[in-house]
């Protein structure tokens, strides 16, 4: 009984230092709006925000990469595939690129 109190008191302190780092990351994240901050946010699940980065910003292969995994995991995979064609289109590497990438590969099924 010991150590399970030892064991959900742990866990409430990791719970609680998780919820600060957060809104201190947020606060850091929340200044820069590029490319590199949008990577950072789809690997931490905030895909909508990550989304709405991408879209202001000009459109490479690797942005429309990008958008193409952010439209794909928001549930939006007719828009995904637009944006996995158009990188394709400026880049012909991003077609294999996407044959490896479990998201992409999904969308071409």
């Amino acid at each position: 009984m010991k150590m399970k109190k030892l064991f959900f008191a742990a866990i409430a302190a990791v719970s609680m230092l998780f919820a600060s780092c957060t809104h201190e990351m947020d606060e850091i994240l929340d200044t820069y709006k590029d490319q590199n901050t949008a990577i950072v946010l789809l690997s931490l699940g905030y895909d909508k925000t990550a989304w709405e980065i991408l879209s202001t910003l000009p459109s490479t292969s690797v942005v429309e990469y990008l958008q193409a995994i952010a439209c794909s995991r928001l549930g939006q995979k007719v828009e995904a595939l637009e944006h996995f064609r158009e990188a394709c289109r400026l880049d012909d590497n991003m077609e294999y690129r996407g044959e490896l990438d479990p998201e992409i590969s999904e969308l071409l099924k």
